[in-house]
């Protein structure tokens, strides 16, 4: 990688403190929690969390307790200029978490076909190589990536299995039915049908599939060119072999399933038609599919006259133009430690969107430490006959486990919290909270 001034950014982890009534802030790298102070120093970053494109420390107490980009081999130099290699390996990131993106997968596989198969086999073993296990990135969209910017093998017809566990839709007798598996393609639209999987031990890396792709893999010659007609995907789905889901129209499997594939066809077009989500992040709430109300939204959909704009890589009405991405805010989390629950005991609030708060009590036992029988409670400061909730322990000698308790609660923008708990005859307050 090229000489550079990188950018860092330190995020202060957990402050430890010493009374139950001091509040830290905790930006939480997918659970890490210590009782010292922790950060992060994150190189290559060129705003506020921006994924580090040079790599990440993780620092306990003044000691570097894990280095990522540290080990490895960037890619040659001249390669690329920094500052693309910057772009695309964000760009990448993109399509990270635990949601999957349609939009952001094709405008990544976009990007980097055009690059050849070097240097995109390049980009994302750079990215791979700098990841850090703490953050949301659970690799699964490398995997997703390299399905859709390799041809499927003429050998045996079906990439690659993913050895990330055991997904809970099952796969086809014929593995040729499903090629892609987990994702499935029409129209040039990927969705993923898993919604999860159950995991007992470590997942296969991804960067196992860049050297297979590296070896076998001929990159595709035409980037992905979805049609001007996205939603009607999920009728055809439905009708297909490769629809998955067991049961009837109705029935949880089913309905869950066709939830799942209309959200990400929803946020497909999040460019051109915009709907309001909940605290969950979902357009279509509810237990089951309503279809009367997916009918509303094919005919409204229709009447927009969109089109896929390739210069763009993303929807765009007739005219050309688009709506503008709605960012979402970001909400900085509250934790006020408890330490007479136990070491690393606290309760974390964490604003989900504008109306709800969600509330996290975490704690561990250790051999020979009494815990008492007590109760934690949230309520709404003004409102302090109103309990929000509340969360009860047991008491106990001690023993060597952890625990987390959770609930969400609605709460308005402009209303706050008070946390306390009750030990015996004795009340505890924490000051107020504002998530």
């Amino acid at each position: 990688m090229a000489a550079v001034s990188p950018g860092m950014e330190t995020y202060q982890i957990e402050q430890l403190v010493g009374r139950p009534d001091d509040i830290r802030t905790d930006f939480d790298p997918g659970g890490l929690s210590t009782t010292q102070t922790t950060e992060i120093w994150c190189y290559g970053t060129n705003g506020h969390l921006t994924y580090p494109t040079l790599g990440s420390i993780f620092m306990s107490n003044g000691k570097a307790q894990y280095v990522f980009g540290g080990k490895g081999n960037p890619p040659a130099p001249g390669m690329f200029d920094e500052t693309d290699l910057r772009k695309l390996m964000q760009l990448i990131d993109s399509a990270s978490g635990y949601d999957t993106k349609p939009l952001q997968l094709i405008q990544i596989v976009n990007t980097l076909q055009p690059l050849g198969k070097e240097k995109a086999l390049a980009v994302l073993g750079e990215y791979q190589r700098v990841s850090n296990m703490f953050s949301h990135n659970t690799g699964l969209h490398v995997f997703y990536i390299v399905r859709l910017l390799f041809e499927v093998p003429e050998d045996t017809g079906f990439m690659p299995r993913m050895m990330v566990g055991r997904p809970d839709v099952s796969e086809p007798a014929d593995p040729k039915v499903l090629p892609l598996f987990p994702l499935v393609m029409h129209d040039d639209i990927p969705l993923n049908i898993v919604f999860s999987y159950a995991l007992a031990g470590t997942p296969q890396d991804p960067g196992s599939h860049l050297e297979y792709f590296t070896k076998h893999g001929k990159i595709r010659s035409l980037p992905l060119t979805p049609g001007n007609d996205p939603l009607s995907i999920l009728g055809f789905l439905e009708k297909s072999p490769q629809w998955r889901y067991h049961g009837e129209p109705g029935t949880d499997e089913y309905d869950r399933g066709k939830s799942y594939l209309a959200e990400q066809l929803l946020g497909l077009i999040d460019t051109v038609y915009q709907m309001e989500t909940d605290q969950h992040g979902r357009r279509l709430s509810g237990d089951h599919f309503d279809q009367e109300r997916w009918g509303k939204i094919l005919n409204e959909v229709a009447a927009l006259n969109i089109r896929w704009d390739a210069m763009k890589n993303m929807y765009v009405f007739a005219d050309g133009t688009f709506l503008p991405t709605i960012k979402k805010p970001y909400y900085r989390r509250q934790i006020w430690r408890i330490p007479a629950l136990g070491p690393n005991a606290d309760i974390s609030a964490e604003r989900m969107n504008k109306d709800y708060v969600r509330l996290l009590l975490r704690r561990s036992e250790r051999e020979g430490i009494q815990v008492p029988e007590s109760v934690v409670s949230v309520y709404s400061v003004g409102k302090e006959t109103e309990l929000l909730t509340h969360f009860k322990i047991p008491s106990s000698k001690g023993g060597n486990f952890s625990q987390q308790m959770g609930d969400e609660v609605r709460l308005s923008e402009l209303e706050h919290i008070q946390v306390e708990i009750t030990i015996g005859d004795k009340t505890t307050k924490c000051p107020m909270m504002t998530p």
